[in-house]
């Protein structure tokens, strides 16, 4: 029968005075007190967290009393500090098991540790191979914003598809390549914020400058006459078309075709039809009757007294007038 493995300690780094073992036990050295008293080391005991953490509290090396998850310890004692980007990990996601093992993870393994540094797609293997199988992954159930010419599904409501999402950075990083601002890239696809726009544009656009740049960038003056321009044709021709039916008009409300949300800015919609009836079969507007009450407007007017004055020329030095 082979006897179990040598339970090992090592100091921890930022508490003088503390030592915690393979095997995730904690206990205080034997010491002097600043006052002189001689302090006898024991076992620490530890305490569970809601989540069921095992907690530490000890004498940090400014002399301040800390309490920190167990397994982080263990972690910075045996192996290093985290490095940037990763997490601690449990391998079978039991946070009562703090057992750690030098080696790789494969021979830490095969001696019993649990104890590891990994990222979040090490963390999310580990809960799908501890639950018995992959997660449930719901199915997309609501409609996409524009559903009527795409026909895509999404997870949540009132969102776009995969699809439409690629189109909305293809379309963003080409009109921030014509020097449109990106502010107004954002209003123009339905978002508040310019950082979701910018980063699609950069994927799925090929948008190469810097955020910065996107923000405080504008068309150039012929850009800006050439779209009025455009634009007034467009308002031109949407009023000499007749207007879409009621069914045409709710499927057109997605907004900028094929891809986008409606905007506020863009008054014809991305169909090149006016998002109101037609213009023959609008009512008149209603004008209001002249008001019969004088006004400053409504006098008449009266010439200032320099208005009525006759213009006399400046006299010339050295010449007299007779009158």
């Amino acid at each position: 029968m082979s006897e179990a493995p040598e339970e090992r300690w090592k100091a921890i780094p930022d508490g003088p005075g503390y030592e915690c073992s393979w095997d995730g036990h904690f206990r205080s050295l034997d010491r002097v007190t600043s006052s002189g008293r001689s302090v006898k080391g024991q076992p620490i005991a530890t305490t569970t967290s809601k989540d069921n953490y095992v907690l530490l509290k000890y004498w940090n090396a400014e002399g301040k009393r800390v309490s920190r998850q167990a397994h982080r310890v263990m972690l910075e004692t045996f192996d290093k500090p985290c490095p940037p980007g990763m997490q601690s990990r449990h391998y079978d996601d039991n946070p009562q098991n703090n057992r750690w093992r030098p080696g790789t993870e494969a021979e830490s393994r095969k001696q019993g540790g649990n104890l590891f540094y990994g990222n979040g797609r090490q963390q999310h293997r580990d809960k799908v191979r501890n639950n018995g199988g992959p997660l449930p992954v719901s199915p997309p159930a609501h409609d996409c914003i524009n559903h009527a010419q795409c026909g895509g599904k999404t997870r949540n409501e009132g969102k776009r598809c995969v699809p439409c999402v690629e189109q909305v950075g293809r379309d963003a990083g080409a009109m921030l390549r014509d020097g449109e601002n990106l502010m107004k890239v954002a209003q123009h696809f339905g978002y508040k914020g310019t950082d979701w726009v910018f980063t699609l544009a950069a994927k799925h656009g090929g948008y190469r400058g810097s955020k910065d740049e996107a923000l405080i960038q504008r068309r150039k003056w012929s850009q800006r006459v050439t779209k009025a321009v455009r634009g007034r044709l467009r308002r031109r021709d949407a009023r000499s078309r007749p207007g879409p039916s009621l069914a045409s008009a709710k499927g057109g409300e997605a907004g900028t075709a094929p891809f986008g949300r409606p905007s506020h800015q863009d008054s014809l919609g991305h169909i090149g039809h006016g998002k109101s009836q037609d213009v023959t079969q609008r009512e008149p507007p209603q004008r209001p009757e002249p008001s019969r009450v004088v006004t400053r407007s409504s006098r008449p007017h009266v010439p200032y007294p320099s208005d009525t004055v006759r213009y006399r020329a400046p006299r010339k030095p050295g010449v007299t007038r007779h009158r």
